[in-house]
């Protein structure tokens, strides 16, 4: 897999992004033969196949530029994912072409890449309140930017939360990235989520923001 850029830099952290264009066959072989592919076999769709392969080849890299050695991925029952010995927090994000994963050594991360699409116009209502979809109006570019941010506090979070009930965006203009708010029973606190520009795709990156 092509590196698809440098490492995108955050603080106590690491992030990956690869170009996939492997076949599952090749991704599968760069995979040691100890790793647990209980979860691959049970899934039946070619490209989701691929994914978890490409997903687990990339972690294997990181944790190695990360100083970390790689014993595998647990999940929580909502699917959340681990590190099988060790603390650091790790994410994971893709699309048809590109993989991204994230480490944190303190923070729980949750990362996204998105494309802006016509479908999100449509789906709107779903995941913005009435003042998020006032301030995105018709325009596509944010709009992708406001469900990046969402799904990638989401997977912060790691549980079953709603994006237009209990995750807020309260300021998507301030330049040390957009603040987020989550109200719910399983969470409650603020992110912050950075943006970075991949081609046509949107990548963000939220973290915890420390309590005052």
């Amino acid at each position: 897999m092509p590196l698809l850029t440098d490492k995108i830099n955050i603080t106590e952290g690491h992030i990956l992004i690869w170009q996939l264009e492997e076949s599952a066959d090749e991704l599968k072989e760069s995979l040691p033969e100890w790793l647990d592919f209980s979860e691959y076999d049970a899934i039946s769709h070619p490209q989701k196949k691929r994914e978890w392969l490409a997903g687990r080849r990339l972690f294997i890299d990181l944790c190695r530029e990360a100083g970390i050695p790689f014993q595998g991925i647990w999940k929580r029952p909502e699917g959340k994912p681990f590190l099988l010995g060790s603390a650091a927090h790790i994410s994971l994000s893709h699309s048809e072409h590109l993989v991204a994963v994230a480490l944190h050594f303190h923070s729980p991360v949750g990362i996204d890449l998105e494309q802006p699409r016509p479908k999100l116009m449509k789906i709107a209502p779903k995941f913005l309140d009435e003042r998020e979809a006032g301030c995105a109006g018709g325009n596509l570019d944010l709009l992708c930017r406001y469900w990046c941010a969402k799904e990638a506090v989401f997977k912060l979070v790691g549980g079953k939360i709603s994006f237009k009930e209990h995750i807020r965006i309260a300021q998507a203009d301030a330049p040390a990235g957009w603040q987020a708010e989550v109200a719910s029973s399983v969470f409650s606190g603020k992110a912050v989520v950075e943006f970075h520009r991949l081609s046509d795709y949107y990548l963000a990156v939220a973290l915890r923001q420390p309590e005052d």
